[in-house]
């Protein structure tokens, strides 16, 4: 503690800061998977969403400024989410992961590659007609609450579920995002 002009200040190191340490792993993380060590992009990815307790903030009456940041950093815990089922995906941790993977996209109902990990990961673990009503409800949210249809990626996801494609059994897909496998 250090004394200031009016007060006392409290130095505190990023290490101890959940926030600054998430900030240090998520790269991390990122790298790894560029490098293709899913293991160890894995591992790091779980270790910044660890971190995490509940929502930014929550009992905070956020100004406007103060709000910019915390969508800032949602959106970053959301991005760690993804690429972390993502990356368990290609480590074929399918059946691992589709608990999880559900709560996920019932807290976030519009977001479709979440859902399409969903979709894939219940594919591999021989639960097509699961994958095939996340697509329905998906579709039926989309169309009643914004009124628009899934994306053409999204779509051709649900062709290739209907039709059993062999790349949804592929484990490692190193391009972006997996709905990206579907991109025409």
């Amino acid at each position: 503690m250090v004394t200031r002009h009016g007060g006392y200040l409290l130095e505190i190191p990023d290490d101890w800061i959940d926030l600054r340490r998430f900030e240090t792993l998520l790269p991390q993380g990122r790298q790894a998977r560029r490098e293709g060590d899913d293991e160890r992009a894995s591992r790091l990815l779980r270790s910044a969403l660890s971190l995490w307790r509940g929502p930014v903030l929550l009992d905070i009456d956020a100004g406007h400024l103060l709000q910019s940041h915390i969508t800032r950093i949602s959106d970053a815990r959301l991005e760690a989410v993804e690429q972390l089922m993502e990356t368990e995906l290609r480590l074929g941790r399918h059946l691992d992961i589709v608990g999880e993977l559900s709560e996920i996209v019932a807290a976030n109902p519009y977001h479709e590659n979440l859902h399409a990990l969903l979709m894939v990961a219940l594919y591999r673990s021989s639960r097509c007609w699961q994958a095939l009503q996340i697509f329905d409800r998906l579709r039926t949210t989309l169309a009643q609450e914004l009124g628009i249809d899934p994306s053409p990626k999204l779509q051709r996801l649900h062709s290739a579920l209907l039709n059993g494609d062999p790349t949804l059994e592929d484990p490692a897909p190193r391009q972006g995002l997996l709905l990206d496998s579907f991109a025409a």
